[in-house]
């Protein structure tokens, strides 16, 4: 694992075999956002490893299999690239070293796993083995098993985003027995097991595949909601009313988020929103995404296209909105949490009107 001090962040960017690399003259706004900096790297190899180098600098390694570095990165090298030779393997490891105004140094500890698993992973490449023909037939099968593997995976994580969860309350006026409260005063009738004020009370409303047919559309007749909403219950109109452990994954994926959505346009400022749990903590989003400014934090693609990039400071959100295809910055200074949640609650055709902050 990397470690980072003096709040330098170290992410791993590429980890197994390669036969080489070529790296273009950093440009213009590397040498800005990436001022040179030095620091230390250090760690622990397996035996046998005939050498080890660190941006093209070799490393001894000590006879404890342990080896240490001091290395200077100029304006613009954005990476510490780490080559270890094995047995005829090469294995290339790289880190972006990102920069913040307030540090001067890194220092990052290379542990064995991080080792020792990409050699391992690298012999068993290139060990001989049998090959049999493989029919169209059984390619086409594979395609499919992965393709089922895959959306599967999707569906699994559209449904946590739609899902309540218990991170989600707690700030402000959106919490569980709030969001309850009002629910339990609109007098929908329903008769739930889950006590009020529950996070499972909550579970068990976004469950209930019955919920806008009996309940929400007699309570609020044909009051007006979003395309999402009314395309869902298109796509679920065969299902709707069926028990919900009868379901595919898929569509209990779309009951959950048609109940979700019929909540958040009913009981906003009370019931948070589920898009916020888009954005993700992932640094292979970073990626997609030039480094205008150092310390983003959060990146989310909320239309083809478009990315929302943004970091915390104070509790208080800074953000941009990056299209690629124009490479152009929409600033967004000093976004409070409130206008965050209207941001992203607009349709994404929508986020066009938001005029930038002087």
């Amino acid at each position: 694992m990397a470690h980072s001090k003096s709040k330098i962040i170290i992410g791993l960017l590429l980890l197994g075999a390669l036969a080489g690399a070529v790296f273009a003259a950093p440009s213009a706004e590397d040498v800005k956002s990436f001022p040179a900096i030095g620091g230390e790297v250090s760690g622990v190899t397996i035996p046998g490893v005939k050498s080890i180098s660190i941006n093209d600098k070799p490393v001894k390694v000590n006879p404890d299999n342990t080896f240490f570095t001091r290395v200077e990165l100029k304006a613009g090298e954005k990476y510490l690239i780490l080559r270890i030779t094995y047995q005829g393997l090469r294995v290339i490891k790289k880190y972006l070293v990102l920069r913040s105004e307030k540090s001067k140094q890194f220092k990052v500890f290379v542990p064995k796993a991080e080792i020792e698993t990409p050699l391992k992973v690298s012999r068993a490449a290139n060990r001989p083995v049998k090959r049999k023909t493989i029919t169209k037939e059984e390619i086409e099968r594979i395609k499919r098993e992965a393709k089922a593997r895959e959306k599967a995976a999707k569906v699994q994580k559209e449904s946590r985003v739609y899902d309540f969860s218990k991170e989600e309350f707690g700030q402000g006026t959106e919490t569980m027995k709030g969001l309850s409260t009002a629910i339990v005063n609109d007098n929908y009738g329903m008769n739930l097991k889950s006590p009020i004020g529950t996070l499972s009370y909550l579970k068990e409303i976004l469950r209930m595949t019955n919920f806008y047919d009996r309940y929400w559309k007699p309570r609020w007749g044909d009051r007006p909601v979003s395309a999402a909403i009314n395309n869902l219950l298109k796509i679920t109109q065969g299902y709707r009313g069926k028990p919900f452990s009868s379901l595919t994954a898929e569509q209990q994926m779309n009951i959950l988020k048609l109940n979700r959505l019929l909540l958040e346009t009913t009981y906003p400022g009370l019931c948070p929103i589920s898009e916020l749990k888009k954005l993700i903590i992932d640094e292979s989003w970073m990626s997609e995404i030039p480094l205008k400014n150092n310390g983003y934090i959060y990146v989310w693609e909320f239309s083809h296209g478009k990315f929302l990039v943004l970091k915390v400071v104070n509790q208080k959100f800074s953000a941009d909105i990056y299209v690629p295809l124009t490479e152009e910055w929409i600033s967004l200074q000093n976004l409070s949490y409130k206008e965050l949640k209207e941001l992203i609650a607009k349709p994404a055709w929508e986020i066009n009107s938001f005029e930038e902050k002087k």
